[in-house]
């Protein structure tokens, strides 16, 4: 319709002058047509391009605001991490400590209870004096590997918790600091880098494109 209106405007304007120097030949109306056809390319062209740069504004506003967003959750997520990272390596020493401390236990409770049966063989305490002085060791053993075995318990969960929660923390950072427009950060590593495109560059090119440590007693066993 604008097309048709346009063509009808052109030809009134150019029959005058036409009129005046005779009838218009064909070639006449096909120079007014073709002057037409270009000036409604060029709208065309302008339109389009006016449309392209909105979505390339649009996107990037977008882009800055999701990127804003990004680096105050980057932020969170960092600050969870190297506290879990702390508390993995907290457990982990504690678990160890423990563990060597239930070793260390049960090792001196059968060199105790070794010691004990070979002065009662010898004849240096009496069978009475051997097996009260068992008996209280025994209970203290128990006590003790009691409580160890409770800690070894407690820091175990906690150092899996923690583990876990690094492992994913670690996961969600690596996802968050992928780059999509960065390609491959190794390849030529040892190159000077060149200059960091803008956010506003890549947006347009992207528009344009235990063992060891069981439950059971050692007292069970000496038995």
């Amino acid at each position: 319709m604008i097309a048709s209106n346009s063509l009808a405007f052109v030809l009134c304007l150019s029959l005058p002058a036409f009129a005046q120097e005779g009838n218009p030949t064909f070639d006449d109306l096909r120079n007014s047509l073709g002057d037409l056809e270009q000036k409604e390319s060029k709208e065309e062209k302008n339109k389009k391009e006016a449309i392209v740069q909105k979505n390339v504004e649009e996107t990037l506003k977008i882009y800055s605001d999701t990127l804003g967003k990004k680096n105050g959750d980057m932020q969170n997520v960092s600050r969870r991490l190297d506290v879990n990272k702390g508390l993995e390596t907290k457990y982990e020493r504690l678990l160890k400590t423990a563990r060597n401390g239930l070793a260390t236990t049960r090792a001196q409770f059968i060199n105790r209870t070794i010691s004990l049966k070979k002065s009662m063989d010898e004849g240096k305490i009496s069978k009475d004096a051997y097996e009260k002085l068992l008996d209280e060791d025994t209970k203290r053993f128990r006590n003790r590997e009691r409580e160890l075995q409770e800690d070894i318990s407690f820091y175990l969960d906690e150092f899996n918790t923690a583990q876990r929660s690094t492992k994913d923390l670690s996961t969600r950072k690596e996802m968050m600091t992928f780059d999509p427009f960065g390609g491959n950060k190794e390849e030529g590593a040892e190159k000077e880098k060149p200059a960091a495109p803008t956010i506003a560059q890549k947006v347009k090119s992207t528009v344009g494109e235990v063992s060891g440590y069981g439950t059971r007693s050692v007292v069970d066993s000496l038995k």
